[in-house]
């Protein structure tokens, strides 16, 4: 227990050393600006974002969802494709290995 309230104050040290280095921080302590209202009025400005952005998430959700169902549409074309490729390769090739026989046959 000791051991982590060390932990904690050696931490809480070090953060107070690099928010002092930090421009923008001594700037604002300069100016006298209320960090407590400042932080509240990020927070507040965060979650009014966060819920835009759900706004718009949700806004969306229709036409995500139609894109998905695009996407399959096109994977299950490209999937037939692909077997009728194959099914080509393979009659091109049993076309070739005849032919070849035929011309070993007729030497």
């Amino acid at each position: 227990m000791a051991a982590e309230l060390e932990d904690d104050a050696v931490d809480f040290a070090a953060d107070l050393e690099r928010f002092a280095e930090d421009e923008f921080i001594q700037q604002a302590l300069g100016d006298g600006v209320d960090l407590q209202g400042y932080s509240k009025q990020i927070e507040q400005e965060l979650r009014q974002v966060e819920a835009a952005s759900v706004r718009d998430y949700v806004d969306q959700s229709a036409e995500v969802a139609d894109l998905h169902g695009q996407m399959q549409s096109c994977d299950a074309i490209l999937s037939k494709m692909q077997e009728a490729l194959l099914g080509f390769q393979v009659r091109v090739f049993f076309a070739a290995a005849l032919d070849f026989v035929t011309m070993y046959l007729n030497c």
